[in-house]
């Protein structure tokens, strides 16, 4: 056997850890220049070597677009992933959250049952910061009004006012400051428009208002829309009369 071509050889389809293969050892030169001749077994090569179902753990490597078909997740993976789901559960229905299609871009909304379903069409262009400094076209800033009738003491909160309207005036103005509340911004305005039931009345301001290039005026005049314009000075911290318009 010893003499027989490697070719000559019979076939090995099932190669034991125990058998031995051929090699030619280079870095021992003992035989010749180009190395000696020596053995080594099937099970020496392949203790190196991934194999197909062997149970190995593989260093460094790089899997690209692996398919894994039954992963293994440990006790303590399994109870976070139940416990997640079961903080999904929200709304009504106590059921896991879920979604339904809807229009691209548009906004999400929960529904009574917790779920997250099609919302409103969010406005183009760049959303308003309460903070940032931006500029603002093609917007129109409706006033906000406060509509009184008659009151000595005009109740008005100028955190939610622009513009007071009071349309029939049936008894004097005793003092506009003791109803007066909120907390102004400098140069923030505020308009008062007066009209009387058809009788002048008497108008006093109070502490909180003053005059700022134009004298408060004092009555209205008959049956006549009185219009008084303030700017606030927060140096002062009075409303500053700066415009007043009887009608003629």
């Amino acid at each position: 056997m010893a003499n027989t071509k490697l070719s000559d050889l019979g076939a090995i389809t099932s190669v034991a850890s125990g058998d031995i293969l051929y090699v030619v050892d280079v870095s021992d030169t003992t035989s010749s220049s180009a190395g000696s001749s020596k053995q080594i077994t099937f099970g020496n090569i392949t203790s190196t070597l991934v194999t197909l179902t062997g149970t190995e753990t593989l260093t460094n490597k790089t899997l690209t677009s692996p398919t894994i078909n039954t992963p293994a997740l440990s006790a303590n993976s399994v109870d976070a992933i139940t416990e997640i789901a079961a903080a999904l559960k929200s709304g009504s229905d106590a059921k896991l959250i879920t979604g339904t299609a809807g229009t691209a871009s548009d906004l999400a909304i929960w529904n009574g049952d917790g779920d997250l379903v099609d919302g409103p069409t969010p406005p183009s262009g760049t959303i308003l910061g309460t903070t940032d400094t931006q500029t603002q076209t093609n917007k129109r800033i409706t006033k906000r009004v406060t509509t009184i009738t008659s009151n000595a003491t005009p109740t008005v909160n100028t955190d939610n006012c622009d513009v007071v309207t009071i349309t029939a005036l049936a008894l004097a103005i005793t003092s506009a400051t003791s109803g007066l509340t909120g907390t102004p911004t400098n140069f923030q305005t505020l308009i008062y428009r007066i009209l009387d039931d058809g009788t002048g009345r008497a108008i006093t301001w109070g502490a909180k208002f003053e005059d700022r290039g134009v004298a408060l005026p004092t009555t209205t005049t008959s049956s006549k829309l009185l219009t008084v314009g303030f700017i606030y000075d927060t140096v002062s911290s009075k409303w500053g009369c700066v415009a007043v318009a009887d009608e003629t």
